[in-house]
């Protein structure tokens, strides 16, 4: 016997806190980042750093994260780590999350977005084209990370470097 039917589920977009972090590692599929999601959370306690979660049900389903120094003397907000989960994808929380990121960066100031997207990944340079982002040039950056397990990997992704004024209603 199969029934389909349709549910509502409010999504809420808002600041990070402790006990989401070990949520954020979706069952294992963030594990091995878990360093790093732990370190983003404590720069985002200084300021340094903007952390962002989409809940659904009492869960992050969704985050986009935002580094306010690491371009800070281009004058540019540095967008990282969009992510949602695989089920609620293609649902509009990514693009959610992004216009509140946006937000929260012209808010502190600031008036360029940028963000680097690898170049294999087409479906999210897509979704940035849509939210009026450029690309404006590209990079190979390695960048390296801990897993709990304590191997260290590095990534070595080209990338292309996209950027949007948040001048023009953006934010």
């Amino acid at each position: 016997m199969r029934q389909e039917f349709v549910f509502t589920l409010p999504v809420t977009i808002r600041p990070a806190q402790a006990n989401d972090i070990p949520k954020l590692e979706w069952f294992g599929m963030i594990t091995p980042y878990r360093e790093i999601l732990q370190k983003d959370f404590a720069a985002s306690q200084t300021g340094q750093l903007i952390y962002l979660v989409a809940e659904a049900n009492h869960f992050p389903v969704g985050q986009v994260e935002a580094d306010l120094v690491r371009l800070q003397d281009a004058g540019a907000g540095y967008i990282m780590a969009l992510r949602v989960l695989p089920p609620f994808q293609n649902l509009g929380i990514g693009a959610r999350l992004m216009t509140a990121v946006e937000q929260a960066i012209f808010h502190q100031g600031i008036l360029t977005a940028q963000l680097n997207v690898e170049k294999s990944n087409h479906l999210a340079q897509q979704l940035y084209e849509k939210l009026d982002y450029q690309i404006t040039g590209e990079e190979t950056t390695p960048w390296s990370y801990a897993t709990p397990e304590g191997e260290v990997k590095t990534v070595n992704e080209p990338e292309w470097i996209m950027q949007k004024s948040l001048k023009k209603g953006g934010a």
